[in-house]
């Protein structure tokens, strides 16, 4: 699995969620902005990804929608662009921009977009399209003294590089260990994912196996140096007190488990039931042959249907 593919994939994987993806937008708008949104409503949507004129080229990561708590019959409508890499940023803005003026042509409503940088450092994110466009013909200075007569992007920006951890447990953010490791996927120390053990603790339990088991595997798959057997070693050596039933790998490797026999029984129920079926339409094919070739026969010795006829 190349780089992009293994970071995109686990921001996918988790933040498809309508509850997970709740997570992003509480860190990428001000409080007060929060405030205006139903965010229990909010709906995934799979139309607004697609490029009316191919069918086919994406726009956004995620797509979704969800209600104003005053105007619940207004909904509005987000795209979620991921990048890791900051050289891609100003591209990704320019993706989310166009994503923005299509929505608004196709649903006469308000759109607004998210940019999820993971990069390495802060990136500068220009505020209006003129800005972008000027970006490399204007010192910095001057793109300062003017940022304020113009702002036009209907984009908001979760730059990994510049939130601080306690900000990714937030009140209300159940994603936080995945958070805390994209933001230190790059720089991982025993420290960290101490933390993040510990934090995958404190989750509820319906949230606690998936999103740990996720992360876990991502971690392992970042950063080879944190298999399983590791990353119960420094859970030991930083939380001695706690006895072993009490650690969350040990309950991970025990649900991992679980979850492995569960499969198998399921595997072999669903084999019996596919078998049964598959064993059904045979016989019933079969039969149908059978009872055509004896037709066909019968009709023959009658003469009233001839060979070759």
């Amino acid at each position: 699995m190349t780089d992009s593919n293994l970071h995109d994939k686990f921001f996918k994987k988790i933040y498809h969620h309508p509850r997970h993806a709740q997570d992003l937008l509480r860190l990428a708008l001000p409080p007060e902005a929060c405030e205006l949104f139903d965010l229990d409503n909010l709906t995934p949507s799979k139309d607004a990804s697609i490029d009316p004129d191919t069918d086919k080229e994406k726009f956004c990561d995620l797509n979704f929608s969800l209600p104003l708590k005053d105007y619940p019959m207004c909904e509005v409508h987000f795209g979620v662009v991921f990048e890791h890499k900051t050289r891609n940023a100003l591209t990704a803005i320019e993706q989310l921009r166009g994503y923005c003026l299509r929505e608004m042509d196709r649903t006469a409503g308000l759109v607004m977009g998210v940019l999820v940088l993971q990069s390495k450092t802060a990136v500068e994110i220009p505020s209006s399209y003129f800005e972008l466009k000027l970006k490399q013909q204007l010192p910095s200075e001057v793109i300062a003294k003017l940022r304020r007569y113009f702002s036009d992007f209907p984009i908001f920006v979760v730059n990994f590089p510049l939130l601080d951890d306690v900000r990714l447990q937030g009140h209300d953010i159940i994603t936080s260990p995945c958070l805390l490791g994209m933001k230190h996927i790059r720089n991982l120390t025993p420290d960290v994912v101490a933390k993040m053990l510990a934090w995958c603790r404190a989750l509820a339990p319906e949230y606690k196996r998936s999103l740990t088991s996720y992360l876990i595997s991502y971690l392992g798959k970042a950063d080879n140096r944190y298999d399983r057997k590791r990353l119960s070693a420094i859970e030991a050596e930083h939380f001695p007190e706690l006895p072993a039933e009490g650690r969350i790998m040990e309950e991970i490797d025990f649900g991992f488990d679980e979850a492995r026999k569960e499969g198998v029984a399921q595997g072999r129920v669903e084999g019996r039931v596919e078998g049964r079926v598959e064993g059904r339409v045979e016989g019933r094919v079969e039969g149908w042959q059978e009872a055509s070739e004896k037709l066909v026969k019968r009709l023959l010795s009658s003469g009233k249907w001839h060979d070759g006829d």
